[in-house]
């Protein structure tokens, strides 16, 4: 009986796999030095939101199309019952304030700069932009609507801030839910990095 050798491929194997392991551990440092600080700059774990828009650095509140045409279309519905019933200044006031919702929809402005740490508001078309410090900011409100004092209808959040000990309140948006106000919260927390300045 012949024994034959075969070479040992052994030590072939293991300098791939020490390179093998060797590329993990460089790109594990360079992760960990380059990438995970971005993270605080949003430049390596991205979030969509459900309320804010993200345009380069700023976080644009998305304005609600739906409450702004319900409500529009609800005045223009009264407004065409009142030419039919012979009113007609009724009529023309609420053709007037149906074009002013839809006026102030366009108008309405809430930005977000984290880098800069502002807040810009726009409430309304006859209202100047003010922008606000994040270190004005002081509290939210959330306002609820109820119909027979226990169906709620519509729920409001506003955002309050203190400049030079004088108080200034601005609605951010509205929700259907008290979740979904909730929601709305949380995402304009996590943009300002609220819950990072408490830690």
């Amino acid at each position: 009986m012949v024994l034959q050798e075969f070479p040992c491929s052994g030590g072939v194997a293991n300098r791939r796999f020490d390179g093998v392991v060797q590329n993990i551990i460089k790109w594990y440092l360079f992760f960990a030095y380059f990438c995970i600080p971005l993270k605080n700059y949003r430049l390596f774990i991205m979030k969509t939101y459900q309320f804010y828009k993200e345009e380069g650095n700023l976080f644009i509140f998305k304005n609600q199309p739906i409450f702004s045409s319900v409500l529009a279309i609800i005045m223009l519905v009264i407004a065409g019952a009142s030419y039919k019933y012979n009113f007609p200044l009724m009529g023309w006031f609420l053709v007037a304030l149906a074009i002013l919702i839809i006026a102030n929809f366009f108008a309405k402005k809430f930005v977000i700069d984290p880098q800069q740490q502002t807040i810009t508001c726009k409430p309304s078309v006859f209202v100047a932009t003010k922008t606000y410090s994040f270190q004005d900011f002081t509290n939210f409100e959330v306002l609820a609507m109820k119909y027979l004092g226990f169906i709620t209808t519509n729920v409001f959040l506003n955002i309050h801030f203190e400049v030079n000990g004088k108080e200034a309140k601005f609605m951010i948006g509205q929700t259907l839910t008290h979740k979904g106000i909730q929601k709305m919260v949380n995402e304009t927390e996590d943009i300002m990095r609220l819950n990072e300045n408490i830690r």
